[in-house]
């Protein structure tokens, strides 16, 4: 008896111990020399697709670079319109078919400001595009009909002091569709979709199977909006401390394939969200940068030679 006790203490510790083990990588994909790492902006990854961008630039140098996992070199694409002096991309996407939707501010010699939104083909030419004037798009999203979400400040309504809703869907032409989540039911002064920086970290802006949801970095709430434009859920985000780092906000965002979403804040700290509650739970990944999710996996590379994706199960 003394022995059996003896084996399910055993046991008992093994299992313990396995549970508290990292996920383990089962494959890697090569990545191309440049694309990642030291130095560089935070990557967006999904559908099959890694992209980055230059942010702000004063010549025409390429701004937005797209690499596919199934590719075999990133394709550079110019977001420069016509008659700009300096242009600003504020972020991009990838669509689930093909090519890549970005959002731009472009200012030309006389100071005239214009906000664009630009669709890109697989080779990184600029099929269309159209202006959003006078709201300005921070964020973009597409969703499963292929219509563009982006998350944005309507300049004119703010100058006014009046309320405006931050989220806009567009058609791929550039209709307007719906807009949805007034400014009114933030308590913040500050407009919630703007970037701030500092202890506040980033917004972002993702489909989450048929809805669209944003994280919000200045009130830390997820929302998210059902199709019809609708808010399903809005919830403050909690994430653990960690020890070591005076303020915890998510500096990459990943949704799998079902709909699960996961944060990683600095440390390399990842947790994986209810989105619901804004509960949100560690997990055991690797301590490597988190790029992404493809299906329902989790891809990580090292900051330090990003030589490769690695794949987990999470």
């Amino acid at each position: 008896m003394a022995s059996t006790k003896t084996l399910l203490v055993v046991l008992i510790a093994a299992l313990a111990q396995s549970s508290l083990a990292q996920n383990s990588i089962y494959k890697s994909t090569p990545l191309p020399e440049g694309l990642l790492g030291v130095g560089k902006p935070f990557p967006r990854m999904e559908n099959g697709t890694v992209l980055t961008h230059s942010g702000y630039t004063n010549s025409p140098a390429p701004s937005l670079t797209v690499f596919r996992l199934t590719g075999t070199s990133p394709t550079a694409a110019s977001l420069w319109p016509a008659d700009s002096a300096v242009v600003s991309v504020h972020d991009a996407c990838a669509r689930a078919g093909h090519g890549a939707i970005a959002v731009v501010q472009a200012v030309n010699a006389s100071e005239q400001r214009a906000w664009l939104v630009m669709s890109l083909d697989p080779s990184g030419r600029v099929e269309s595009e159209f202006r959003t004037n006078p709201y300005v798009a921070h964020q973009v999203a597409v969703d499963g009909s292929g219509n563009i979400w982006t998350l944005g400040v309507d300049s004119e309504a703010k100058e006014h002091k009046a309320d405006y809703n931050i989220m806009r869907e567009y058609s791929p032409d550039g209709q307007l569709l719906r807009s949805a989540v007034p400014r009114s039911t933030f308590a913040t002064k500050l407009d919630p979709s703007v970037n701030v920086g500092g202890t506040v970290g980033f917004s972002f802006l993702r489909a989450r199977g048929p809805n669209i949801a944003a994280y919000i970095a200045q009130t830390r709430e997820w929302i998210e909006v059902a199709p019809d434009g609708q808010v399903v859920s809005r919830a403050k985000v909690r994430m653990p401390a960690n020890p070591g780092y005076p303020a915890t906000y998510p500096l990459i965002l990943a949704v799998t394939q079902s709909g699960s979403v996961f944060l990683q804040s600095a440390g390399f700290s990842v947790c994986k969200l209810d989105v619901q509650s804004g509960a949100c739970s560690t997990v055991n990944e690797p301590k490597e940068a988190l790029l992404g999710a493809s299906g329902n996996d989790l891809l990580f590379y090292s900051l330090s030679a990003p030589t490769h994706a690695d794949w987990v199960h999470p």
